[in-house]
């Protein structure tokens, strides 16, 4: 897949291509410099979120061609990337991808307040779930890899979420 994406639709589009058994080889595509920084995210930064996620666990990015603003006719107000993202080779696997969507949404939905409190709403068997994938329940969730991502779902999903 090939494209410039929109910023409107960007992240929603890319939010529904980034999952397991994408049918793409290869996706390219120029984006607003914001977004593709919070795709191509690590796990602790400040960009890092829920795309970063879904990317990081089914394909590996990179960053192209970054383009200024006086590259274009007319002029925008904002700086583009070009990005590549590829299907991981060996992705880590996840039981229920519904359970891990909840997950990262309830994670990433209050940043600031530590793992346990974060989840337990949407999950109230969080902090069994949090002990069985050896998971310090006192981590905010933008500091989860997207390994640890997946355990934890995969504990969610046994603990009958």
């Amino acid at each position: 897949m090939l494209g410039n994406l929109p910023y409107s639709i960007a992240g929603r589009l890319l939010g529904e291509l980034l999952q397991p058994g994408s049918p793409f080889r290869r996706i390219g595509c120029m984006l607003q410099r914001e977004l593709a920084d919070r795709i191509l995210a690590e796990p602790g930064s400040a960009e890092y979120g829920t795309l970063s996620v879904y990317a990081r666990l089914w394909f590996e990015g990179e960053r192209l061609l970054e383009l200024s603003r006086e590259e274009f006719s007319p002029r925008p107000k904002v700086r583009s990337t070009f990005i590549a993202l590829s299907p991981r080779a060996t992705p880590p696997r996840v039981g229920d991808v519904a359970v891990l969507r909840r997950l990262v949404r309830a994670a990433f939905g209050q940043r600031r307040k530590q793992l346990r409190r974060a989840l337990e709403r949407e999950f109230p068997q969080a902090a069994a779930a949090l002990a069985a994938a050896g998971i310090d329940p006192r981590r905010r969730g933008e500091t989860l890899d997207e390994i640890e991502f997946a355990a934890l779902a995969d504990a969610l999903a046994l603990a009958g979420s």
